[in-house]
């Protein structure tokens, strides 16, 4: 699930996730975690190894990452969207 990723992410530590476009959205893969291809188990293998030698290293990628899905963040960007939507739909009916 995104959110156990996500708070995975959020203390630093890398996730081994399978080759899925809806984690491929906003996880890289050896930047943030490690990506296996669905039904493999040597690329399981690999990819937890990788992991395994490499975690330390990615700890502040994977913080950064989680910061940009943080609560007040989402938030402040959605009102900034639903504002300018409102202010355009405001100003056709003006007109």
């Amino acid at each position: 699930k995104p959110n156990s990723v996500l708070e995975a992410l959020a203390l630093g530590i890398p996730c081994v996730v399978p080759n899925l476009d809806s984690l491929k959205s906003f996880l890289t893969d050896k930047r943030d975690s490690f990506f296996f291809e669905n039904g493999s188990v040597s690329d399981l293998s690999n990819a937890i190894r990788e992991c395994f030698h490499n975690s330390w290293s990615l700890r502040d990628n994977c913080i950064t990452t989680a910061l940009n899905f943080d609560a007040r963040k989402v938030t402040s960007l959605l009102d900034t969207i639903i504002g300018g939507l409102l202010d355009s739909k405001n100003a056709e009916v003006i007109q």
